[in-house]
C-alpha cells in the first residue's frame, strides 16, 4: 500500500512530480495534462491507471479525427496517446497486468500515429537486417565472448562493450611573465582520457526468440588490471540479475532444458 499520512500524497507520487515534468513535457505529454493528471494522484497505485484515462481520451479523439478524415490531427492525438500510456507504465511494477496493457495500447497508438505524421513514420532498418544482428548477439552469448551472460532455458542477446573516458587532469599552465621577467602559471583543471578509467557494460535483450525485455548493466570505472581484466564483468551480474527478473515477470523458458543425470 502507498504511504499517504494526513492527505499527503505518496512520497513516490510526490518525486515524480518534482523530477519528471520536463521529461514527460519534451517528450509531447501537454503541461496541462501532466499537472491535471498529478494534482487528482494521490497514490502510487493509481499511477498507471491515471494516466491510461488520460491517454484514452486522446485516443478516442484521434479515431474520431481520423474517422473524419482529420489525419493531421490524429496524428497528434494518436502521439499524445502513446506517450501517456508510456509514461503510465513507466517505472510501474506493482501491476504487470496494467503495465503490460499499458504497453501494448502505447506501441498501439504510436503505430496508429506513424502514417498520419509528415512526413509519415516509417521502418528505418530492414526487417532482415535487425533479424540477421539478433542472430549475432544470440551467437555472442551462445559460443563468443558474452557466453557468461547464458542463462539455462533462455535465448539472451547480447553484447559486452568497453569504453575509455575522460575525467579531471590538474596540469600548470604558463600565462605569462611577471614585471620581473619570471614565468607566471596557472593550475587549469581540464577533462582528459585517463589510463585505467572505464566504463564496463552489457546490454541483454531476452529472451532472443521474441524478446519482451532490454536490459543494460552499466560498471562505472570498474577495479581492473592487466588488459582490462575486472573482479566483477556486467555480463556476470546479468546472470545473477536477470533469473530473478524473468521469473518476477512471470516469463517463460524458449529452449529446452538438458535433464540432470541421475546420481
Amino acid at each position: 500500500m502507498s504511504a499517504v499520512v494526513h492527505g499527503k500524497k505518496d512520497p513516490r507520487v510526490e518525486a515524480a512530480i518534482t523530477h519528471w515534468a520536463p521529461r514527460f513535457v519534451a517528450n509531447g505529454v501537454p503541461l496541462a495534462d501532466f499537472e491535471e493528471v498529478t494534482a487528482a494522484c494521490r497514490h502510487w497505485e493509481d499511477w498507471c491507471r491515471a494516466w491510461s484515462a488520460r491517454a484514452a481520451l486522446h485516443e478516442e479523439l484521434g479515431n474520431k479525427a481520423l474517422a473524419g478524415g482529420f489525419t493531421i490531427s490524429a496524428g497528434e492525438h494518436f502521439t499524445r496517446a502513446a506517450v501517456c500510456y508510456h509514461f503510465g507504465k513507466f517505472l510501474f511494477v506493482n501491476d504487470l497486468a496494467q503495465m503490460k496493457e499499458a504497453h501494448r495500447r502505447a506501441v498501439e497508438c504510436r503505430n496508429k500515429a506513424l502514417p498520419c505524421l509528415q512526413p509519415p513514420g516509417e521502418r528505418v532498418m530492414r526487417r532482415q537486417t535487425s533479424e540477421t544482428v539478433l542472430k549475432l548477439l544470440t551467437s555472442a552469448v551462445d559460443d563468443g565472448i558474452a557466453q557468461a551472460a547464458s542463462i539455462p532455458g533462455y535465448s539472451i542477446a547480447g553484447k559486452t562493450g568497453t569504453a575509455q573516458i575522460a575525467g579531471p587532469v590538474t596540469t600548470r599552465v604558463r600565462t605569462g611573465t611577471d614585471a620581473n621577467g619570471k614565468a607566471v602559471y596557472e593550475t587549469v583543471t581540464r577533462h582528459r582520457y585517463i589510463d585505467g578509467w572505464i566504463d564496463s557494460s552489457f546490454i541483454g535483450l531476452m529472451p532472443a526468440s521474441d524478446p519482451k525485455l532490454v536490459t543494460l548493466i552499466l560498471i562505472h570505472r570498474p577495479a581492473t588490471w592487466g588488459q582490462y581484466q575486472m573482479a566483477e564483468r556486467p555480463d556476470d551480474l546479468f546472470r545473477k540479475l536477470a533469473p530473478r527478473v524473468l521469473d518476477y515477470l512471470a516469463i517463460p523458458p524458449d529452449r529446452p532444458q538438458q535433464p540432470v543425470a541421475a546420481g
